[in-house]
């Protein structure tokens, strides 16, 4: 039984399917989150700092051999300003494209409303799965500030936006996660709690 976006999670026998409205917006917020594309991140900031800092290193040294201000900066300004390319330019112009092609995949798939659902048998991804994935087929789950991730596919995490969960839900989610992975503690990395 699917739930609408005004009760977003239900409980079916020993199932939790939670239901939520699609955003290309979310669906990309929580792919960033991932540890793929968070080290992908730091990489293009490695990158600007790299790139960015060669100009005024250049500029010191230049300075400190007598070579004249002027050309120096002209030579200088193109590399700071790669280099903030880099650090800011590139992630955000990737986040735009990766939203575009989302929505417009969304738009093709008729993806209105998204449905995960939760039981001892496995995880669910969609309505449109026909079996559950086991529990032994999931890699990890990952909790962010904002999302849920759960790692069961080679094409990156299905996410949960935690916004939709009641505390009742959430509690009773966790449940299950430390249940199926309490041989595998390691795999299961959600945030602390105050109690």
């Amino acid at each position: 039984m699917q739930t609408d976006a005004t009760h977003p999670a239900s409980v079916v026998s020993d199932s939790l399917s939670i239901s939520f409205p699609y955003s290309a917006g979310e669906h990309t917020d929580a792919l960033s989150e991932s540890f793929e594309r968070r080290r992908r991140q730091s990489w293009y900031r490695f990158c600007g700092v790299l790139i960015g800092g060669l100009g005024p290193l250049g500029l010191v040294l230049g300075a400190a051999t007598g070579a004249p201000v002027i050309p120096l900066l002209g030579n200088t300004l193109p590399l700071v300003a790669l280099g903030a390319f880099w650090f800011w330019g590139a992630p955000a112009v990737l986040r735009f494209i990766e939203t575009r092609q989302l929505r417009r995949e969304g738009t093709q798939e008729g993806r209105d409303i998204e449905t995960r659902t939760f039981s001892r048998d496995g995880f669910t991804p969609t309505a449109q799965w026909s079996r559950p994935i086991p529990w032994s087929s999931v890699e990890r789950v990952v909790e962010t500030k904002r999302f849920l991730l759960v790692y069961a596919s080679s094409d990156g995490p299905f996410y949960l936006p935690k916004h939709v969960l009641s505390h009742g839900d959430r509690t009773r989610l966790d449940s299950l996660f430390r249940e199926v992975f309490q041989t595998r503690p390691k795999q299961l990395l959600l945030l602390p709690r105050a109690t």
